[in-house]
This record gives C-alpha cells, structure tokens and sequence, in this order.
C-alpha cells in the first residue's frame, strides 16, 4: 500500500475519532440529539475507511451501509450484530437530523455512544491487521478523550 493512501486511511479515521470525542462530549451536555449524529458519523467514516481498504468507491450512506454488510457481515468478518447496530445508529442521525416530532432519549444516545465506540475500535482493529500501521488502534476512544 502507498504511504499516500496510508495517510489517507489515517485522515478518514481521525474524522470518525474526532466524531466519537464530539458524541461524548455531547453526552456529557445533554444534548442527546447531537450525540447519536455524532456517534453515526464516527460509524460512517470508520465505514468509509475499511471500504477505501477494500478499493469500494461509495459515498450514499445507503451504499456505505449496503457495502458494509455484503464485504463484511455476510462474509463473517463482522457478526450479524454489527449491521444491526449500524442500521439504529442511521435511524436515530435521521431522527436527530430531520425529525422534529422525536426526540433521541438519553438511553439510546448512551448506547449508540458506546456502540459506536465498539464499532471504531473493531474498525480499527481491521486496519491495524491489514496495514500493518500502529497508528490504528483498538483503544482509541479511551486514549483520545
């Protein structure tokens, strides 16, 4: 793998890291709308990145998601579970963004928090194995904040 394409896996991620910081940080203010966008957009851009690794060009998050589940769920890489998360950390951003009659609760922003969390570290973990690069890590979370 070129260094170029490297540090472009390291850009993607350092997003989804400074999404994750942001989520917490919104839970810490209350602000559970903006905690479960965050925590999806930590998701999607992790998503982004394995997605680069596999040489998948996508940007819809439909297609980001979709890509996901066919190069990753069904083929075992990641447990069933994985997708099942992704799809409720999608649906609560789409609450949190565009539905003004729901709100997210505290419970469910903790939760996608913490899964999203989970998720980036499994992401990572991926590419730390695929690139042989110490720079991604599986504590990354716990190390950033």
């Amino acid at each position: 793998m070129s260094e170029a394409r490297q540090e472009y896996l390291r850009t993607i991620i350092q997003r989804s890291r400074r999404s994750l910081k942001l989520a917490h940080r919104c839970l810490e203010m209350d602000d559970f709308q903006s905690a479960s966008i965050n925590a999806y957009s930590a998701a999607f851009h992790g998503m982004k990145a394995l997605l680069e690794l596999e040489n998948v060009a996508a940007s819809k998050h439909g297609r980001v998601i979709g890509e996901i589940n066919r190069l990753f769920v069904k083929t075992g890489r990641f447990e069933k579970e994985t997708s099942r998360i992704i799809d409720r950390l999608f649906r609560h951003r789409q609450i949190g963004s565009y539905d003004y009659e729901r709100e997210i609760s505290a419970e469910e922003a903790k939760l996608d928090v913490e899964d999203a969390d989970c998720l980036l570290r499994e992401f990572e973990n991926l590419l730390r194995q695929q690139t042989q690069d110490g720079f991604f890590r599986a504590s990354n979370a716990e190390s950033d904040r």
